[in-house]
């Protein structure tokens, strides 16, 4: 009877002892914290989604014989505080609902004739390259009415150039003409526009 004893009395312990060290024991995790939780945490759900493209419209013809699909980069994330004001508002995307392709001759962007020499801003070329428009227009819209490509800050108009026209208010006014070789730090010069295209594998589209 007291070895029978002794023996559940020693199993006891036995038991005792690794209870102990698993609660007493565990590894220390804190080279590796478990990611926040609560309002304000980072979303670190990911869901693929594989988009079906719906039937080509006949009317669309040849204009996606050159069409090409653009891929995305999230950028780098900068911390903040989160607002106390809750959103009233919400924005819901549905990525996998197509629409249509769109053409690479359908978008597009402007070049701003007053915004500089573009080429010189090496923030903004970024900012373009990431965009990637395919397609970048010059020089204007109305502007081109009175632009002319080979001027020059010596000649900018050809001398049969009216100084004065009438301006969009039917007063006269001097012309102002805008030119290509112009290369003032404020406006675009036409060599400038073409390395525009070339840094942003872009094409022309002159109006």
């Amino acid at each position: 009877m007291a070895s029978k004893f002794h023996f559940m009395k020693t199993r006891f312990i036995i038991i005792a002892v690794i209870l102990t060290c698993g609660l007493f024991c565990k590894k220390n995790n804190n080279n590796n914290p478990a990611p926040p939780t609560g309002p304000g945490s980072p979303d670190t759900t990911v869901t693929i989604i594989a988009p079906v493209d719906p039937p080509v419209a006949k009317t669309m013809g040849f204009f996606l014989d050159d069409w090409q699909g653009k891929t995305f980069t999230a950028p780098a994330t900068t911390a903040g505080s989160v607002p106390t004001v809750a959103a009233t508002d919400a924005l819901t995307i549905d990525l996998s609902k197509v629409i249509t392709k769109v053409p690479r001759s359908v978008y597009g962007n402007n070049s701003v004739l007053w915004m500089g020499q573009i080429v010189t801003q090496p923030s903004l070329m970024g900012y373009i390259k990431d965009l990637s428009p395919n397609i970048i227009r010059a020089p204007a819209g109305s502007a081109s009415d009175i632009y002319f490509w080979n001027g020059t800050t010596a000649a900018p108009a050809p001398a049969d150039a009216p100084a004065n026209i009438y301006n969009g208010n039917g007063v006269v006014a001097p012309a102002g003409y805008w030119f290509g070789g112009n290369t003032a730090d404020w406006t675009l010069a036409l060599t400038n526009y073409y390395n525009l295209l070339a840094q942003t594998n872009s094409k022309g589209v002159i109006t």
